[in-house]
């Protein structure tokens, strides 16, 4: 990897590289800009998106669990719209799979000390009472698990 190349660089004032591969689902591309040391995993978009966002638009399950991994990620951005990126997960993913979109909203209710219906709130989503119940379970598990160790 090339030490010259400014990995938050923008086109035209827009993009990195890291949205258009997260974008795309280019998981090999990400690992190698996530590598770089001043690389800047919360960098908006034109529109305030990040490569999280962008991701988990594509609903990119790969790139989801390797940002959802990593302590710097902010996961309370939300993009002009007023929209996180565990909103477009549940959008994209959530029918097909929605025990993917379960676990993520647990992890994301553990890491910014939340409870199931603050996410949803905080994702502009109805309060769909299944996903919450789902969510709701798989903490309480993660919390007997950690309990018994």
């Amino acid at each position: 990897a090339r030490d010259d190349v400014d990995v938050n660089a923008k086109d035209g004032g827009v993009r990195t590289g890291f949205h258009y591969a997260c974008m795309l689902g280019s998981t090999e591309i990400v690992n190698l800009i996530l590598a770089k040391d001043d690389m800047d995993v919360n960098a908006k978009e034109y529109m305030g998106g990040t490569g999280f966002h962008d991701a988990c638009k594509g609903g990119h399950t790969e790139i989801i669990n390797l940002l959802l991994n990593r302590d710097d990620v902010d996961l309370h951005v939300k993009d002009g719209g007023g929209r996180n990126g565990f909103h477009y997960a549940y959008t994209k993913l959530y029918n097909d799979s929605p025990r993917f979109v379960a676990e993520m909203g647990a992890l994301i209710c553990f890491r910014c000390n939340m409870q199931p219906l603050e996410l949803l709130e905080s994702a502009s989503l109805s309060q769909d009472p299944e996903i919450i119940e789902e969510i709701q379970t798989i903490m309480s598990r993660k919390q007997q698990k950690s309990a018994r160790k």
